[in-house]
This record gives C-alpha cells, structure tokens and sequence, in this order.
C-alpha cells in the first residue's frame, strides 16, 4: 500500500493499513491529530542470530512498507545480557520480542507497559486462551501472545519400519521401540552404533527439567500449584509428581539402556545432533528444528509424534515468544502499530514462511493453519499436540530460578540410579519454596 493512503487520523483513533490503533492515554498529541509516522524510528530486539533474523527482516520491511514507520532492528542471541545492561542505563527499546517465559521476570522488574488486548487485537482473532497467557501476577496485561510451539517427539519412520514396529504412544511403546532402535540394527548398517532415544540431562539452563516436565504432568503432577490468587506453592512432593519421576528415571536407567551414553551431560544441541547424525531414533525436538532434520536426516525419513502418554494422558510442553511493549518508549503509537502488525495475518504469514528460521511456528491468529500455510503433515500434527496436549510453565512468576533447580535435583537424581526419588525431591522442594517465598507468591 503506497504510504500516501496510510494515514487517517480521528478521533477515534489512528488507522494504519487496516490496522486500528487508538491514541494512548498518556500521548501528549491532541486526540484528533497525530505523529508524523514517516518521521517515526522504533527500535525492536529479538534473541535471534543472522539466520533466524532474516525471517524478522522480512516482517519489518512489510511493516514500513504498510505504514511508513522505520525499523531500527537488533538480532542478538544473548538477548538476556544485552536487555539486563540496557535496563540498567535506563536505555530500554521500544519493543522486544522473546520467550513467554520472561514474562513475569520482565514485569516484576519494571520493564513493561500495559496491554488493552482490544486495541492490538480489535478483531478478536487471537484466541482468548492466548490472551489469558500474558497476565502478570497483579492480573493486568503485559504482552502480546505472538508464537506459540510445542515439544513433540521426532521419530525415525524408516527405522520403524525396518524393524516392522508402529508409531509409540504409551511410555512403554516408546520404551519398547526405544530398546529395539538400540539393540536391532535398525539403520541395517551391520554395526552397533545406534541408541534408542537422544535425550538431554544436563543440569545447565535446567535441561533435565525441560526433559522431564512432561512426564509429571502425564502422571498428574507438577512442579508449582497455581492456587488462583495469584500465589503459588510446591508440588515437588505431591505423590503424582514423585510417579512421574521415577517413570522418567526407569527410562534412563533401563537395562540395557535406551538412552545415549552421555545423556547425563547432554545439553538440547548436543542430543539433537546426535539425531540429526543418524545415531538415535527418537529424539524431543521443537518445530524450529524441522528443516535441519530434513536436510540431515530426509523428510521421507522422520515424522513427529506427541509425546509419551502416562496415566493422565499425554502432556506435551508449550511454549512461545511474546512481543512486549518496553517501558520509556518516546513512541507509543508506533509500539501498538507494530504490535497489532506482528498479530495480524500478514505480519503472522510472513512469520511463518520468510527464510530458513520461521519466527512464527504455530500462529496466534486464528485464521491462519501451521499445516495449511506449509503444506506440511508434520506441521499440522504439531499444532494437533499443540491444542490437545500443550502444558506451558507458568509465566506470571519468574520460573527460571525453579527450572535451573529442577534442573539441578533431577540430573543428580537420573546420574545415580540406585538413589531415592522422594528423598531427592525433598530438598528440591524446600528450593521451590524458598524461591516463591522470595519472590513473594508463596500461598
């Protein structure tokens, strides 16, 4: 759209390519006139490095194309330290999109606006269950839901079918395959040299946490209680989760094993180019992996199914990134401009199609199908694991601290199978504890 016929301006608000954004509150523009937004520059930061920032690129190109407002653009994979030195020398963007889970740090320290979920989604087309996902602990709205993912299981289909088995769904199926992939030669190379089931439980960035959450949850456990009130309390101990625990622990430690040798140390990248080299069977990937695995290991070779289901069914782990409004921004209406672009079903589009890297995996608006967009079966049974098993850690609190612990406790837990789980967890749970305590939730 030629930027001449962009800018319509009343009292109503400010349209921009279809895009309704109302006059904030706390502009200091009379409510019937409005910024020059030609002249406007919003500066946006994603954790991304070149390759995944290119997809981004295509989004902000479209964006100034539709309203004329300028993109200063900075793709950093240490985003964390980066944003941490600019909060503070009080030098915030105006605009960051990262994880859903750096929300409730984000909030509690500051760093965020509010959000008027009708006026970034006027249309209603993210879905409310999204919307519920960005409230911060004082029930207020701090971000814009902008992709959403899930952790499914890659499976080697060729190796399936070299050894006439069928696609697992029950944690003993996938304990039974994962056997066979070690133990039958199922690349038919004649040697011994494929495991089962690539998994990473390294303590670091609470790995093994990320490994074993979904097993909880399928036994009906968890590792915080959200009470409702906005406080949480520990459900290290609670029976269900103890189960969930020593199924997981039964997994690694079965003889004869079924996991790779270093697994105890293994981080995500390590495990995954050990299934992206041919030398395991199963592996817990994230959508972002797909076209390495297609490149490594062939399309027609691997598919993605939902995880191992335990006792309460299947729980798979959610997650996402969010766009979140920084606190300070000089130019508010273009932070909402932005914001209702990156939402609609262009900006969400270009997300999921532009360069190697889609920023978008499943998207937020609700016209828009991952399997439909890509043409692409495994897409589609991503976002089936998505909307009927997806289980996300809570973003309202900072839960980094209680998965880095988590992560710690299991990792002792699985490198020492004669140890006592519920022993283990003990102290893991007075952590948890300490930790909401401190972060003043604690119900």
């Amino acid at each position: 759209m030629p930027k001449s016929s962009i800018l319509r301006i009343g009292a109503a608000g400010l349209a921009i390519a279809g895009l309704t954004v109302p006059l904030v509150a706390c502009s200091s523009e009379p409510a019937t006139t409005s910024p020059d937004l030609a002249e406007q520059t919003i500066e946006v930061w994603t954790r991304s490095d070149e390759t995944a920032a290119v997809n981004y690129e295509a989004i902000f190109e479209a964006f100034t194309e539709a309203t004329g407002i300028k993109v200063d653009y900075v793709p950093d994979p240490d985003l964390a330290t980066r944003l941490q030195t600019a909060a503070a020398a009080g030098d915030l963007p105006d605009l960051v999109i990262n994880d859903a889970s750096s929300l409730g740090s984000y909030q509690t320290q500051g760093l965020l606006v509010k959000v008027d979920s009708s006026t970034v989604d006027p249309d209603g087309l993210v879905g409310e269950e999204l919307w519920e996902s960005v409230v911060g602990i004082d029930g207020e709205t701090y971000g814009v839901p902008y992709s959403r993912h899930v952790i499914g299981a890659g499976i080697r289909t060729d190796w399936l079918e070299s050894l006439g088995l069928e696609e697992p769904t029950t944690l003993e199926e996938f304990t039974e395959v994962a056997s066979a992939f070690s133990a039958e030669d199922p690349d038919g190379d004649g040697q011994d040299n494929s495991d089962g089931w690539s998994v990473a439980l390294s303590s670091e960035s609470g790995y093994a946490a990320w490994w074993t959450a979904p097993f909880i949850w399928s036994y009906g456990g968890d590792l915080v209680t959200d009470n409702g009130d906005g406080t949480y309390t520990s459900a290290i101990l609670d029976d269900a989760t103890v189960e969930g625990v020593e199924a997981a622990k039964q997994l690694v430690c079965t003889e004869p094993r079924v996991v790779q040798a270093d697994a105890i140390t293994a981080t995500t990248g390590k495990a995954a180019d050990l299934f992206y080299s041919g030398g395991a069977g199963i592996y817990s990937m994230g959508p972002w992996q797909m076209k390495g695995l297609d490149t490594n290991v062939g399309a027609e070779n691997w598919t993605v199914v939902a995880p191992a289901s335990g006792p309460e069914g299947t729980q798979a782990l959610a997650e996402g990134e969010n766009v979140y409004l920084m606190a300070g921004s000089e130019v508010p209406v273009a932070q909402l401009a932005l914001a209702e672009f990156l939402v609609s079903a262009e900006g969400q589009k270009i997300g999921m199609t532009a360069g190697d890297v889609p920023s978008v995996r499943l998207s937020v608006n609700s016209t828009l199908d991952a399997g439909e967009v890509r043409d692409d079966e495994r897409w589609a049974n991503i976002q089936e694991i998505y909307e009927e098993s997806g289980h996300a850690f809570p973003s309202a609190i900072d839960f980094a601290p209680i998965r880095s612990a988590a992560g710690e406790t299991l990792n002792a837990t699985y490198a020492d199978c004669s140890s006592d789980v519920a022993a283990q967890l003990a102290s893991l749970d007075d952590a948890v504890t300490e930790i909401l305590d401190e972060q003043g939730v604690l119900g």
